[in-house]
């Protein structure tokens, strides 16, 4: 038997995989679990490594900046990573012994879960979900992710995975009821899976399993999920923690929430290409000023700043083309200012220095200089300064 638990980051997904394999069941291949992917997130997200890196290469080539999560169809996988993936899969699912329960555990599985089913022999979907907005503060603190899109992604993940479970073998435990009684929740999930065939699990000690629970611990949240659910959000959690949802069907995710992924990933991608754009203009900017097209630098420098005021590169940009037009003074401000934002790089606190020398301020510029030198000690350019003074 294999059981695929399925849950979203901060489901609690990752206790109940290490509570299953207390009881007896096995890691889906030896190899060592990868460990929680950031400080902020610790205890929420364990996986075995092989699994982990399949479904990682997977979703990084879909996801790669041209697909969005919304239209996310594992149907309609490009061939070329989905025979990637089969082929490792195959090989993986091939190692795991028929006779033994075998516990598999990603966030991922919940939107793969159909292509490791094509593998699994004797398979047991068992969903753990979470309040939604203990879900969404995870996602938060730890990918920077609004609530309210943390909402939908919570809605589309859990309907996605329970729609691709329907016709298997399959259970549903919310971390709420796991947290109220572990024991009891943990005894009636281990003679459930011993009904459907799993062979080799016994009740896990009452020390370990409190060991586990105590490091998953999760905060009561204190949000309304009406400040933050619309209406078919709000259905779908009435059916999980009315204990329906086994029974429901409307696994289609709501107009809101695919509205809100939507301008999400809209967000991120114009994001990203704002990035792309400011680089592009710096490097352009940086071409003019060099072949002594100052007032054409200078416009590349102000269009980044229209985009974003603070960004260092530009700042400096600017001041440069300036210097080299005479206005020294407003120069000065513009690079000191660019320091200040950004105080480890080391060619803006040099060129400050020039800046200071050109005014008449040689004690600043050494002490420009040497800060320079402090950053960046090969820097020859700034120890030829350096020595210029003291000549």
């Amino acid at each position: 038997m294999q059981v695929f638990v399925l849950g979203m980051h901060g489901s609690g997904s990752s206790a109940v995989g290490q509570l299953i394999r207390l009881m007896g069941a096995r890691d889906i291949d030896s190899t060592e679990t990868i460990k929680p992917i950031s400080s902020i997130d610790k205890d929420y997200w364990w996986s075995n490594a092989t699994f982990y890196n399949i479904n990682s290469e997977l979703m990084d080539t879909l996801l790669d900046g041209s697909s969005s999560i919304v239209n996310f169809d594992v149907d309609n996988i490009p061939p070329s990573p989905l025979s990637a993936f089969n082929v490792r899969a195959k090989a993986l699912m091939e190692t795991v012994p028929l006779a033994q329960t075998t516990v598999i555990s990603d966030p991922r599985n919940c939107l793969f879960l159909p292509l490791w089913l094509h593998y699994a022999t004797d398979p047991v979907c068992l969903h753990v979900i979470n309040e939604p907005l203990i879900t969404a503060e995870t996602l938060e603190a730890t990918f920077g992710c609004p609530r309210s899109e943390s909402v939908a992604l919570w809605e589309f993940y859990n309907k996605h995975a329970l729609a691709c479970s329907k016709d298997h073998k399959r259970l549903v435990i919310t971390w709420q009821s796991l947290q109220a009684n572990p024991t009891q929740v943990l005894e009636a999930l281990r003679e459930k899976l011993t009904q459907w065939g799993a062979t080799g699990l016994q009740p896990a000690l009452q020390v370990e399993v409190d060991s586990i629970m105590a490091s998953f611990a999760q905060p009561v949240c204190t949000l309304s999920n009406r400040e933050y659910l619309n209406s078919a959000q709000e259905d779908f959690y009435h059916a999980i923690w009315g204990e329906k949802i086994l029974s429901w069907d409307k696994y289609f995710v709501s107009a809101g929430g695919v509205e809100m992924l939507t301008r999400f990933e809209r967000t991120q991608y114009l994001e990203a290409m704002a990035k792309e754009y400011e680089v592009a203009a710096i490097s352009s900017g940086l071409a003019a000023l060099n072949t002594g097209q100052f007032d054409l630098a200078e416009q590349f420098a102000n269009l980044v700043l229209q985009v974003e005021a603070g960004n260092p590169d530009a700042l400096h940009l600017y001041g440069l083309a300036l210097s080299m037009k005479g206005d020294h003074e407003s120069a000065k401000k513009l690079i000191k200012k660019s320091v200040e934002i950004r105080p480890d790089a080391a060619m803006p606190l040099n060129d400050l220095g020039m800046i200071y020398h050109l005014i008449g301020d040689d004690e600043k510029a050494r002490e420009c200089f040497e800060k320079t030198l402090q950053l960046a000690p090969d820097f020859e350019l700034a120890k030829n300064n350096l020595a210029s003074l003291a000549a």
